[in-house]
């Protein structure tokens, strides 16, 4: 047996575009997790102020898009500052996924806090997916960094990670993330419908076979975050939603470095954090049979090359 890793994944339904009220939970969550124990908590896509779902069926509304702008999290606003207090007073790291309002632009980013309440990474979503984009802007070259070290008590530096969503379909993220010697990675998804309507990629099952693929690709712990509940049809009384987000199921979940879900299932009722502990040599035993960025690779045959433009919008020289 290895050195062992407790973490929380959270498997909890935002106060649907109310900014003060949903950071207030981001906080209860994080107090609830290390009082639990755990020295991680992962954190769902755009958990801070939940998913923007009206897009999938009315892109264009504007009312319901200025109101999610101004519920937005700016990395400068005191809200922010009191999820950094909040670290502070309960040590513990923290990835956390938000809608980042950047001045007039909105992003789909996730940002890691270390336990001292240091901001050691920022990044926004690869690209939006489909008509997220109505509302979201795409990354730079700056997060291509999707990976950092943490220190854990027992197991010492680890390198842990993060990507939004679909970004798990993106193979050259995934390589990206591998390559950066990733151990713990944090997948942050939207609300999940256990039902099939018409599209099996937008299911429970469909979004668990990324996870598992992702894990066993990169011989990685997954942990797997997700929006639940259905509270947000009260909230939008005027917009039809989407089958694809209907229901909430609950999905929160930890994935093996093999693929194998080493948690159980809760009810989609269940609202708080789930805890589990991860044992590091299980990374070591999937390395013994496949490292794709060591030696069950070929760089001198196929690499990943990374292009840097400038992403200034002015330069002074």
């Amino acid at each position: 047996m290895g050195a062992k890793v407790k973490v929380a994944v959270v498997n909890a339904e935002p106060v649907w575009y109310d900014l003060q009220a949903t950071v207030k939970k981001v906080n209860a969550l994080i107090k609830e997790a290390y009082e639990k124990g755990a020295e991680l908590v992962a954190f769902s896509e755009v958990f801070v102020p939940g998913y923007a779902h009206w897009i999938w069926t009315n892109a264009a509304d504007l009312e319901n898009n200025i109101k999610y702008h101004k519920n937005s999290l700016s990395y400068d606003s005191s809200e922010f500052l009191s999820i950094i207090e909040t670290i502070k007073a309960y040590p513990i790291h923290v990835v956390l996924g938000l809608s980042e309002r950047d001045h007039g632009s909105l992003y789909i980013s996730q940002c890691i806090i270390d336990n001292t309440g240091e901001v050691v990474l920022k990044r926004r979503k690869f690209k939006p997916t489909h008509v997220e984009r109505a509302i979201w802007g795409d990354a730079t070259a700056q997060d291509l960094k999707t990976v950092v070290t943490l220190n854990f008590k027992e197991a010492g530096p680890v390198e842990v990670g993060c990507l939004s969503c679909w970004e798990h379909t993106q193979p050259l993220l995934t390589y990206n993330s591998a390559a950066q010697r990733e151990k713990i990675h944090i997948g942050s998804w939207p609300i999940v419908n256990d039902e099939y309507n018409g599209l099996y990629c937008f299911t429970k099952e469909g979004f668990y076979s990324l996870a598992r693929a992702y894990a066993t690709q990169t011989q990685s712990f997954y942990l797997f975050s997700s929006n639940t509940g259905s509270t947000f049809n009260e909230v939008l009384p005027n917009v039809v939603t989407s089958p694809h987000f209907e229901k909430g199921a609950s999905t929160a979940a930890v994935f093996a470095p093999d693929g194998t879900q080493i948690t159980e299932d809760v009810p989609d009722d269940f609202d708080g954090v789930i805890i589990t502990e991860l044992d590091m040599d299980a990374i070591i035993a999937q390395k013994n049979l496949v490292d794709i960025v060591g030696h069950y690779s070929r760089p001198d045959l196929v690499s990943l090359s990374h292009n840097n433009p400038n992403d200034q919008h002015v330069n002074k020289k």
